[in-house]
């Protein structure tokens, strides 16, 4: 091989060393963040992979907070964690998460390297630094394996459009297994369904193109419409924050971009900007593909908005739109990577943008890392340490929540009994701690409560990173 050979073939290798590092270092991350406590809903999830006495258990819990391919993974992985630095860790019942995160990556990196090695990085830089898609794929919970059965549906729903015979079965398997990962999947399938038609009518006609379309999707609406009536017809929901649909859209705008979560005015600007780079992607990619923005205008706005006029429901989050994050980065990769190829002043507003993104991204990022979703264990430690005897007595400002964590964390400190005191049934009984919790990272706790006439005194704090769990303030009863 000479000189010119040798370099040709380095040049044509680089792009898949880049890839592999990049995945390596957000593989990284991934893993890091899925070292600390598990919050509330981990925990729930976990308690009801314990509850099933077999696989199809999982089928039968119909409950908001049962996502059926995460109770699987956990009710196989089992109950027993290990312990790093001398505090419970939960990595194993993570990993699907961690794994399913960078398999995403990869599809992500995938589907933008069809239109170029600039739109290929740039989406995955965005969609691999994402604060949110960060915290869901070091999570014991079903939002990283939705969205990456999600990606593969797209793309085995686009080669079956572009002429493949093997795309089908492909596709039948990855968009039921979304379904059982989360039913908010609805978004992008509805989004398929209807690209799906538009082209395979365009191109094949209508006799031709309803039977090409009944084919790729009898499997999947079959599939869906048993899920719907086993499954979520009945479903309960846990219940949580109530928030009106507006505050919630610019909670998700924010999380999108990687704002802080500060309120109105940033909200509205970050939804801005996500609208104007929607809409170029759109119209630059409308040149290319005339088709294929029906998808993504339909996945990551009109569905989700279709959904909630007409369903209303009671409890919303930014997270059951997180499906369409990775979709949404690859639209704004499509536009920023059309703005790179501007002469003069593209490639430094190209930079500027993803420079903020990046920097916004990276500090919510290592936040997590350093914070976790909250530092239960330690917190517990801290007052069985604390506490003479053999017996702790604990109390909360949220029954509920503090009671689920402390029960679960209590297992792992089995020299003392640990007893909590909730409100119905204390009968005057005084307890020798009160936890306290915020979802506000902001909030700062008083120095003192009080509570029967006796008053607490705050000795410890324990924060979070944000999204996922909260704060925990523990106050001492003082000496009488």
């Amino acid at each position: 091989m000479n000189r010119e050979q040798a370099s040709s073939q380095a040049a044509s290798g680089w792009p898949y060393a880049a890839l592999i590092a990049c995945l390596a270092v957000f593989g990284l991350l991934r893993l890091a963040a899925s070292t600390g406590d598990f919050y509330i809903d981990e925990i729930w999830s976990f308690y009801f992979s314990r509850q099933i006495d077999s696989p199809l258990g999982a089928f039968g819990l119909n409950h908001d907070n049962n996502h059926i391919l995460n109770t699987l993974y956990l009710y196989i992985v089992g109950g027993e964690p290990f312990f790093l630095g001398g505090r419970p860790t939960f990595i194993p019942h993570r990993l699907f998460s961690v794994v399913s995160g960078v398999v995403s990556l990869f599809l992500v990196w995938k589907i933008a390297s069809r239109r170029g090695r600039v739109e290929a990085f740039t989406a995955l830089i965005l969609a691999g630094l994402s604060y949110p898609l960060v915290i869901y794929s070091s999570e014991a919970r079903g939002y990283a394996p939705e969205i990456m059965f999600a990606l593969a549906s797209f793309l085995f729903v686009q080669a079956r459009l572009s002429g493949s015979r093997t795309a089908a079965p492909f596709f039948w398997a990855c968009a039921p297994l979304a379904f059982l990962s989360h039913s908010s999947f609805i978004y992008i399938y509805a989004a398929l369904f209807v690209w799906s038609a538009l082209e395979e009518v365009k191109n094949n006609g209508v006799l031709t193109g309803a039977k090409r379309l009944a084919f790729l999707h009898l499997v999947p609406v079959v599939f869906s419409a048993l899920y719907y009536m086993f499954f979520l017809k009945g479903m309960v929901y846990g219940g949580g924050e109530v928030g009106g649909a507006w505050k919630e859209v610019l909670l998700t705008a924010l999380m999108a971009a990687g704002a802080p979560s500060s309120g109105g005015p940033t909200g509205v600007a970050a939804l801005a900007a996500i609208l104007l780079l929607s809409a170029s992607g759109l119209i630059r990619m409308r040149k290319a593909s005339p088709g294929q923005p029906v998808f993504y205008i339909l996945a990551i706005f009109i569905v989700p908005a279709i959904i909630i006029v007409v369903m209303k429901p009671e409890f919303l989050y930014f997270r059951y739109f997180l499906v369409c994050f990775p979709f949404l980065y690859l639209l704004a990769a499509h536009a920023l990577s059309g703005l790179y190829q501007k002469p003069v002043w593209g490639k430094p507003v190209f930079f500027v943008v993803m420079a903020v993104f990046c920097v916004l991204n990276i500090k919510s990022d290592f936040d997590l890392v350093k914070y976790g979703r909250g530092s239960y264990s330690e917190a517990l430690g801290y007052i069985v340490k604390e506490t003479p005897g053999s017996e702790v007595t604990v109390a909360g400002d949220h029954d509920f929540r503090n009671k689920l964590v402390l029960g679960f964390y209590s297992g792992f400190f089995t020299g003392k009994r640990i007893a909590y005191f909730d409100k119905e049934s204390r009968d005057g009984s005084v307890p020798d701690w009160i936890i306290n919790h915020s979802v506000d990272r902001a909030y700062r706790p008083p120095e003192y409560v009080f509570d029967s006439g006796y008053r607490f005194t705050l000795k410890k704090s324990y924060g979070f990173a944000g999204v996922s769990g909260w704060s925990w303030f523990i106050y001492k009863k003082d000496s009488q």
